[in-house]
């Protein structure tokens, strides 16, 4: 039987940013939890109270931790970060100086998934806004590459404090060790036993598990984060995937409840008042968030809406091409030797191609430049917005009469699923049920559909049902997407993992040379074969859902599709 750690993290001063007293805080108050007897984990506590956090400090740190037999791996943050196109950084001590100082984490979390570590956590109170001098931020990776030939991963939860955009907030104190952020307060107050609801029942047990920290979180945070005057309402994102039994943060006494956590200290210190003005801070903000919610579901399904009626040409000629909706399409680079035609009908700009799979570079007449794929038997919109393209769809030609009806519900799942990751939330896995049902009932699965759901596996941790999709691509639709082969790649041979699967032809077709998918560029790894020169394109990503590319690296990605490289 393995050992528990905890690895704590807190970052009071990075660069020249704006202190955050309550990183230290909260970082002690995580540690002394996962300190008690009753816990049972080692803890690592790395701070700046004393010398800066480095990235080689935490990887000392890793070093030892990964040397033992590890069942159980806790990771709390508390300091500056941001999220940009390639994901979420952890901003250390000396980032402004030094680049690699900040920790990439969804490369570090997703090495540390493959290191035969029995189940993983992650807490991070720190912004996902961007930042300014984000582009010059390379970080580096804190956990060691794995075996290749991991096939598994750990199970994962994660547990960020605020949306992709926005910031995470922290209420200050006269004296700065009681201060604190709001995410971390409402985490700590959970695993403490002082929240009911938090609590779930297990046969004569209350714990806290999994689901019910990530309900209560998604629950409270909002309240609290609505309760500060000139503050915004904070949204978690979070993704609970540890399963019962081992999904247990604490086991509590039967009965016991301790003192519920001064919330009050938001109201004592913004307001002089007595109990009625409090009634009335409490209740405005639980208006504030109800109504904050129906604003965020009307967008989702206006977004939906939005998308689903921006349908390009039904059909074209060859059975395959693109639609742009939104942009003026002033130039398009393929490579050498495929015929492509692009032109203009009813106010839309298309493309047509002649039945190979390939990349394609739409230069907008923004300036921007979108990259496309274009596929045999299937003709594609996309949605452009200001920073790109915000929706992708694909469907079969107007002539394929029987699967364009069967397709209808996927390209509806797609659709509102790009509504969710344009507004800044990941797209649920919750279709995984009907994409499985489509693939049973089409010839061809919907390429947008496909590729969405084989990111969500991947953050699962199903790297079969990952191959199992690009097997029904290949044996349904004749190719299989980049996005695919390039999520496999970590985890051994793609092809081979694909073959495992069933029978396929010998030769594997891959369509198109880059991720469809922005979030997709994260993943990218020269280590695990990643053309170096495909890597470096990432610096010109714009904030757009699917791959769009400002006019400068978007002149190097177009240039690239021409000599064939992707």
């Amino acid at each position: 039987m393995g050992n528990n750690y905890a690895l704590v993290i807190g970052v009071r001063k990075s660069g020249r940013l704006p202190l955050l007293d309550g990183a230290i805080a909260d970082a002690h108050a995580f540690a002394e939890w996962a300190s008690a007897p009753s816990k049972n984990y080692s803890v690592k506590l790395v701070t700046d109270e004393n010398a800066p956090v480095t990235v080689d400090r935490l990887k000392n740190e890793i070093k030892g931790i990964i040397s033992d037999d590890v069942d159980r791996l806790l990771i709390f943050y508390s300091g500056h970060g941001f999220c940009s196109q390639a994901g979420d950084y952890w901003l250390l001590s000396d980032y402004d100086r030094d680049s690699d100082e900040a920790v990439n984490l969804f490369q570090s979390m997703r090495n540390a998934r493959r290191l035969g570590i029995g189940q993983i956590a992650v807490f991070s109170d720190a912004c996902r806004s961007s930042l300014r001098t984000g582009a010059s931020v390379s970080g580096r990776v804190i956990f060691p590459m794995p075996s290749r030939s991991a096939r598994t991963t750990a199970p994962y939860d994660e547990f960020l404090s605020t949306d992709i955009g926005d910031e995470s907030q922290e209420i200050p104190g006269e004296d700065p060790a009681k201060s604190y952020g709001i995410f971390s307060q409402c985490l700590l107050s959970a695993l403490r036993g002082l929240e009911p609801d938090a609590v779930k029942d297990r046969a004569d047990r209350k714990v806290i598990s999994s689901v019910g920290l990530a309900e209560w979180l998604e629950k409270i945070v909002p309240l609290q984060s609505g309760k500060i005057p000139g503050g915004v309402v904070q949204y978690p994102a979070i993704t609970p995937s540890w399963r019962e039994p081992d999904d247990e943060y604490a086991e509590l006494q039967t009965g016991f409840f301790g003192n519920r956590p001064v919330f009050t200290e938001i109201f004592r210190r913004y307001s002089r008042k007595g109990a009625p003005e409090v009634q009335q801070i409490e209740s405005a903000a639980v208006a504030r968030v109800a109504q904050a919610e129906v604003e965020r579901k009307n967008q989702v399904m206006e977004r939906t809406q939005a998308f689903l009626a921006s349908r390009g040409r039904e059909s074209f000629e060859t059975h395959q091409g693109l639609t742009v909706v939104g942009s003026r399409v002033t130039d398009v680079a393929a490579a050498p030797g495929l015929r492509i035609d692009l032109f203009e009908e009813a106010g839309l700009w298309h493309v047509r191609g002649y039945g190979t799979p390939h990349s394609v570079a739409l230069h907008c007449e923004s300036g921007l430049w979108i990259a496309g794929t274009l596929l045999p038997d299937f003709v594609g919109t996309l949605v452009v917005g200001n920073e790109g393209t915000e929706s992708l769809n694909y469907a079969p030609p107007r002539s394929y009469h029987e699967e364009r009806n069967w397709s209808l519900r996927g390209e509806k799942i797609v659709a509102e699923w790009n509504a969710l990751l344009g507004i800044g939330r990941r797209a649920a896995p919750r279709d995984w049920e009907a994409f499985a049902d489509e693939t049973r009932q089409t010839k061809r699965i919907n390429p947008a559909l496909g590729v969405l759901a084989a990111y969500a596996y991947e953050r699962s941790g199903l790297i079969d049902q990952i191959a199992n999709v690009g097997w029904h691509f290949m044996k349904d639709n004749g190719f299989i997407p980049f996005d695919i082969i390039s999520l496999l790649t970590a985890y051994g041979d793609a092809k081979s993992l694909i073959h495992e699967q069933g029978p396929t032809p010998a030769e594997i077709v891959v369509a198109g040379g880059f991720p469809m998918l922005t979030q997709g560029w994260a993943m990218l790894d020269p280590d695990s074969g990643a053309k170096p020169e495909l890597v470096r394109l990432r610096a010109g990503l714009t904030g757009s859902v699917w791959t769009t590319f400002n006019a400068e690296v978007g002149r190097q990605f177009a240039d690239m599709v021409k000599r064939g490289v992707i």
